[in-house]
């Protein structure tokens, strides 16, 4: 079974038996998985852009600092 198997799997069966468990017996798994969350949606964020922005779209940081003088 590869890694992406053994995960899905593994989330599978944790969603399961997650209303088995309080609040506080879950705090710790859910302070691990949010930076991990956040993560994916950066990464996805990231992508997003990447594939929709085209040459020209973004200011360089010299621009950017150009741009706020002005402001």
């Amino acid at each position: 079974m590869n890694v992406k198997s053994q995960m899905q799997q593994l989330l599978s069966e944790i969603s399961d038996e997650l209303d088995n468990f309080p609040d506080r017996a879950l705090e710790p798994l859910l302070s691990a998985l949010r930076p991990l969350y956040y993560d994916i949606y950066m990464l996805r964020a990231v992508r997003q852009a990447q594939e929709t922005l085209q040459p020209g779209d973004t200011l360089t940081r010299e621009e950017a600092i150009q741009f706020l003088a002005f402001m």
